[in-house]
């Protein structure tokens, strides 16, 4: 009986107010943190300006990717997170696109995965992608 009456004892605790707030604050807390550690990642995001070669692509396209999926955005806030990252030259051939390609056009870019194939396309260098599917081909022999 003494083991029922706690029992029931700690269900109503758990179901008032004060059990269900500190439930809310712990909830609270553990998406503060990782509210904070996203931010943190975000403002990491180095600015793409197009210039850099290969290897500035790569590492602006990897970092992004990895922020996307710590914050598990969906593509289209990857794409909105992704334009602000971008300057110069990149941020120029965004722009033109955009002007070029009005909301509802179906060549517009909506996603980051669309942003992203642009801007390999147009930054990654030909030869060097050439040498690295070279490389791959030959490892693989």
């Amino acid at each position: 009986m003494a083991q029922e009456l706690e029992d029931y004892g700690d269900t109503v605790k758990e179901l008032s107010d004060e059990g269900r707030y500190s439930t809310h604050k712990a909830e609270r807390k553990a998406k503060g943190v990782l509210d904070f550690a996203v931010t943190a990642l975000l403002n990491s995001m180095p600015i793409y300006t197009g210039a850099g070669g290969a290897i500035a692509i790569m590492t602006f396209i990897t970092k992004m990717e990895k922020a996307i999926q710590a914050a598990q955005f969906n593509e289209q806030v990857a794409l909105a997170l992704a334009v602000n990252k971008l300057g110069g030259q990149a941020a120029i051939l965004w722009l033109t696109h955009a002007k070029d390609n009005l909301p509802g056009s179906p060549r517009r870019w909506t996603t980051w995965s669309g942003l992203k194939d642009a801007l390999n396309d147009h930054f990654f260098p030909r030869e060097h992608y050439r040498a690295m599917e070279k490389t791959l081909t030959n490892l693989s022999q």
